[in-house]
């Protein structure tokens, strides 16, 4: 019951009677807890084999550690990847006990929500409102945030917060400061909670009492910021001694994320907007929020009035908001949990007010209040239903949902095979490159690469200048596993023709469930080009000696052959040397320029594959850079082509001059060197395998010139197979296509002009296809490139075009390019 104004309390005289003895446990005592056991652990329940990404790094080093390999998730490199270290320590421990560390955390979680709801019970019955406790207590263990956070060091961090300020409100600061430096060491965010308590404890001890303020301060707030420091020190200490620093490398990670727009919602999602869209999932899921939000907001009010100690809470929840906003973070759906201990207290004030009241209207009020209770606990429920039953269905979870982020991603389980995949199928020793390591990562029990910057810091410092295929380049790892949807972010790293003769499929792992699956593995084929440095110019190189910009020198080169074939990868080795510190970095280019200077190939970068960047070249030093290249299989054969070599500055795109040894200038290239480009045998020109939704095949090519002017006609052959019988009659279009889409000569018609329509095709037959183009007169001089596809005139639909396991790469075929002049 709500106590009149007259027996009201201030805080100050609850924290003195908290601190002298407890009232006598009653029943809501007993049942309370028993309660919130049942919420949570019928939760638990249903949520069994929860699983997220990122968990999984803290697992790895809490597996190595146990297992004797160091604190490390690669074994040898001390590198600090999680962010919770405390908790991988704790893993660790309980690694002794049970090897299955994801249910462990996840039984961690479950007792650390139950353990937090009792605290917020607590902490509320101390200050006279044990209903609101009780209301509060049962939203915290039913809160489908938490249970989003599973598996995360998260509920566990939450519960020491809420022992923080439990013991704080009880008056035993100091005390307190212990449960807060642990906070602090499972996430450093801890820090603010515990500046909230310590600035509470400030303020009472500056209010009075009979010792002098100095002496106040120290036992109120001295000794307690003593006992926090003195309880993270050992760990703070033993992680800059063991990796050099106590902060973890994901958080420049992180920061080079944001750049690039990766967070855990949307491209480009700010902590705000990712606050709104749980919010409108939840909304989606349940109208019962609104009755949710309004009882915080009541309980706000009601805090405000009169149970002013709540505010602490409510404090450390706008702090760590403001802190998270001003500081740009990628917002994650667990980054949002720190909020739910002050708004499941704020709504538990809010229920307790409505329902709480003596005399006329008692039971009206009580009513009231129980079915405002039962409302919001059941919208909670409804959330948490969708999540278990997210879980357990078989069906793929639609993106365009509205409460899809709201939902756990089912791509665990599809992670947790390809892990298991490489780790029976893989050599010990071999390393492995990923875009999302967690998961993946724990199971393969591989040297890890990954490619968003988490594991080491050279990959997070490129994504900060925007390379995300940098790690790719650099480091060559023996295998890939990559997803078909955003498989290097935002690299589409399947129209690398290096990558395409550098790596081949060894296995797929589909899963209808995932959005992103199929999950492929791939296996690097070529050797790993590294960086080397030599003493001289190797006697079999060719000498070059051209100065580029004040500083850079080219020795010489070597290639691996002078003819190669479309679909081919191709090595050229350049000999650098530095005659002066370069300064800041210029990436290098290389080329291989075909008739009428068409680029055929090309790497422009980091030297030695990103080995080598030039801001750390000794003078007098030679590097040998060597550069893999590989040409696309609808390059047009035979060709003649030559190297093209220089720098330019990644800042603005600027070249650095080139100069002759005898120092007479070159422009800002040089070009050396010849490569005879040979076709490819077939029965047709240019031979392909370009296939359209496995229907029609393009099988070669043809193009009577590579180069027009403005007004000229190019005259081109098509040569198509039918793969199927074709029930449709499908437009072909030839497309001479610019930059930024546009198009600068195009014809459009049914094979042959309309005799030969595609659904008389005979199943295996080559149809030869011919068509004039023009090139428009108003085009400017460029290179174009020949864009061939089909569709259906009736809808505008194009085929797409698939690979040879049916997954779509695109919809339509590049082909040659064509220069035109002026």
């Amino acid at each position: 019951m709500t106590p009149s104004p007259a027996k009201r309390t201030t805080q100050s005289q609850s924290l003195r009677a908290a601190s002298r003895c407890d009232a006598p446990e009653t029943v809501a005592d007993i049942a309370a807890p028993l309660l919130f056991a049942a919420i949570a652990l019928g939760i638990g329940w249903a949520l069994r084999g929860m699983a997220l990404d990122d968990p999984f790094i803290t697992y790895r080093y809490a597996e190595n550690l146990a297992a004797g390999r160091g604190f490390v998730y690669n074994e040898g490199e001390r590198v600090l990847s999680t962010t919770t270290p405390l908790y991988a320590l704790l893993l660790a421990v309980g690694w002794l006990l049970t090897p299955d560390l994801p249910a462990l955390s996840n039984g961690i979680g479950v007792l650390s929500i139950w353990a937090g709801a009792w605290l917020l019970y607590r902490m509320a019955r101390q200050f006279g409102r044990p209903a609101a406790g009780l209301v509060a207590g049962a939203l915290y263990a039913a809160f489908p945030l938490l249970w989003l956070s599973l598996g995360f060091e998260v509920p566990l961090y939450l519960l020491l917060a809420l022992l923080g300020f439990h013991l704080h409100f009880r008056g035993r600061t100091t005390l307190a400061a212990i449960p807060l430096g642990l906070a602090t060491l499972t996430r450093f965010d801890g820090a603010i909670p515990a500046g909230v308590v310590f600035l509470l404890a400030g303020v009472q001890a500056l209010r009075g009492g009979q010792c002098s303020a100095t002496r106040r301060l120290w036992s109120g707030l001295g000794r307690p910021v003593l006992v926090y420091l003195a309880v993270m020190a050992p760990v703070l200490l033993w992680l800059t001694w063991y990796f050099g620093s106590p902060v973890p490398v994901t958080l420049g990670a992180k920061s080079a994320q944001t750049a690039l727009g990766v967070t855990g919602f949307y491209a480009g999602t700010t902590f705000v907007q990712g606050a709104l869209i749980l919010a409108k999932a939840w909304f989606s899921q349940t109208p019962l929020y609104a009755l949710l939000a309004a009882a915080a907001l009541v309980g706000l009010a009601v805090a405000l009035w009169r149970d002013r100690w709540a505010l602490a809470l409510v404090l450390w929840a706008a702090l760590y908001g403001v802190g998270y906003h001003v500081l740009r973070v990628a917002p994650y759906h667990w980054y949002y949990a720190p909020f739910v201990p002050a708004g499941v207290l704020l709504a538990g004030l809010g229920v307790a007010w409505v329902g709480g009241t003596r005399g006329r209207g008692a039971a009206v009020r009580w009513g009231a209040g129980a079915i405002l209770a039962a409302a919001t606990l059941l919208a909670l429920g409804i959330s948490d239903y969708r999540i278990a039953e997210a879980l357990r269905s078989d069906a793929p979870i639609s993106p365009d949902r509205p409460d899809y982020k709201a939902l756990p991603e089912a791509k665990t389980a599809v992670y947790q095979q390809v892990g298991e995949w490489l780790d029976a199928n893989t050599p010990a020793d071999a390393d492995v490159g990923v875009t999302e390591v967690g998961v993946m990562g724990y199971y393969a029990k591989r040297r890890m690469v990954d490619f968003l910057g988490l594991l080491r810091p050279p990959v997070a410092q490129a994504l900060a200048r925007g390379d995300v295929a940098w790690a790719l380049f650099h480091y060559q790892p023996d295998y890939l596993a990559l997803t078909e949807v955003n498989p290097l972010y935002s690299y589409d790293i399947r129209r690398d023709e290096w990558f395409r003769a550098a790596y081949a499929p060894v296995q797929q792992f589909p899963d209808a469930r995932f959005w992103g699956g199929p999950v492929t593995v791939y296996r690097r084929v070529v050797p790993r080009s590294a960086a080397q440095t030599v003493g001289a110019l190797p006697a079999s190189a060719t000498p070059l000696r051209v100065r580029f910009g004040p500083a850079i020198q080219l020795l010489g080169y070597e290639t691996a052959a002078e003819a190669v074939r479309p679909g081919q990868p191709l090595t050229i080795t350049l000999y650098w040397q530095a005659s002066a510190p370069v300064g800041d970095d210029v990436y290098a280019f290389v080329h291989l320029l075909g008739e009428h200077d068409i680029v055929i190939a090309q790497r422009d970068g980091v030297p030695c594959m990103g080995g080598c960047p030039t801001r750390g070249w000794q003078a007098g030093q030679i590097y040998a850079d060597r550069v893999l290249l590989a040409l696309p299989q609808t390059a047009y054969a035979p060709d003649r082509a030559v190297w093209e070599v220089g720098f330019f500055s990644p800042a603005d795109g600027h070249r650095l001059p080139a100069y002759a040894e005898s120092g007479a200038a070159l422009g800002d290239h040089i070009r050396f060197g010849s490569v005879s480009v040979l076709p490819n045998a077939g029965d047709v020109p240019n031979p392909q395998d370009i296939r359209f939704e496995g229907k029609i095949a393009l099988v070669g090519y043809d193009i009577d010139r590579r180069a027009a002017t403005p007004g000229e006609t190019l005259r081109i052959t098509l040569y198509w197979k039918a793969l199927a019988s074709v029930d449709k009659d499908y437009t072909v279009f030839v497309h001479l296509l610019g930059e930024g889409a546009d198009i600068w000569g195009q014809r459009d018609s049914m094979p042959q002009g309309g005799l030969a329509p595609t659904s008389a095709w005979q199943v295996g037959q080559i149809v030869r296809d011919e068509y004039e183009v023009r090139v428009k007169d108003e085009a400017p001089p460029l290179v174009c490139t020949l864009e061939v596809g089909l569709y259906d005139a009736a809808t505008g639909t194009r085929l797409n075009v698939v690979d040879p396991d049916g997954h779509v790469r695109d919809n339509r075929a590049l082909l040659a390019k064509v220069r035109i002049v002026r």
